[in-house]
């Protein structure tokens, strides 16, 4: 059907029909074989944007039906073929994730800087110093200390004794590596994430079932030279997502994507309060507007 010069209304819907119940299966059964469970842009397209892009344009260029086959052939076709060897690769893959796993949670990577607590009162001799240029990292220094301030009821720290040791990484929970490097291969990389705030606070905030969006950063621990080298608290510094206000006539999501605005307020969290890496894209024809794209598998 996705090779039909024209489409009649009826065509679309069970076109539709075709693509959701195809999708869903497919996920449900080949999800296994792929290491990232077919979190597949390339397959979101397919499944999300097909028909209406039908609506918009007229019929799907060949570039499109090429996709869909190629999807068919890797992650059905080739898989299949591959059964009859006892899902040896499947059962390495589960052991070594497993591994991995245990021993990188909460686990930081690729230090940066260390900072005694103290310098941060002279802050801007201390970027030069370190020749920190990002404007996002620039813009989590700047704001950490007042940051950590808040949290001074929860963490005792000697300002005199301890320092602030930065990572380009960390591993949380779901195993997913969330980045705040002003230079991941000559490119800067700060993560979109969702944090479980505590049932406390929820109700004073706009939360998706319990979580709020914020990028990350910076990644780093506090720790002191008195207690060897001890960390006392693994943080993330984030700067925070919040809905978008509901007075320009626009959905408040759009094909099931929370519409967000980046907020000028930070915070300090600890690392374990987040839960996993989420997409967040801009929406280019619209000042600091962005969607959470829950439609990724």
């Amino acid at each position: 059907m996705s090779r039909n010069e024209e489409f009649s209304e009826e065509d679309l819907i069970k076109f539709e029909d075709l693509i959701t119940i195809w999708s869903c299966e497919f996920v449900e059964i080949f999800s296994r074989f792929s290491p990232s469970e077919l979190k597949l842009p390339k397959l979101h397209s397919w499944r999300y944007h097909v028909v209406p892009a039908i609506c918009q344009f007229g019929s799907i260029n060949s570039f499109t039906t090429e996709t869909f086959e190629t999807l068919h052939k890797y992650y059905v076709k080739i898989p299949y073929r591959k059964s009859n060897k006892k899902e040896v690769r499947q059962k390495a893959l589960i052991e070594s994730t497993t591994k991995s796993v245990k021993q990188k949670v909460g686990q930081l990577s690729s230090k940066l800087y260390d900072i005694r607590f103290s310098a941060f009162e002279n802050h801007l001799e201390i970027f030069q110093q370190l020749e920190i240029l990002n404007p996002l990292q620039l813009e989590g220094m700047e704001n950490l200390l007042d940051s950590l301030n808040k949290l001074k009821d929860d963490i005792l720290l000697d300002k005199v004794d301890s320092f602030i040791r930065l990572y380009k990484s960390a591993t949380i929970k779901s195993a997913d590596i969330i980045h705040a490097d002003p230079s991941y291969n000559k490119v800067p990389w700060f993560s979109d994430v969702a944090i479980v705030m505590d049932t406390t606070n929820a109700t004073n905030y706009t939360t998706d079932q319990g979580m709020c969006f914020g990028k990350v950063l910076l990644l780093g621990e506090i720790f002191s030279k008195s207690s060897h080298n001890t960390a006392k608290f693994i943080f993330a510094m984030v700067k925070w997502y919040d809905y978008c206000e509901q007075d320009d006539n626009e959905d408040s999501e759009i094909y099931g994507c929370p519409r967000l605005t980046l907020l000028k307020e930070y915070d300090v969290v600890p690392l374990e309060s987040i839960e996993q890496a989420v997409h967040i894209i801009p929406r280019f024809h619209k000042t600091n507007q962005f969607l959470m794209n829950r439609n990724i598998f």
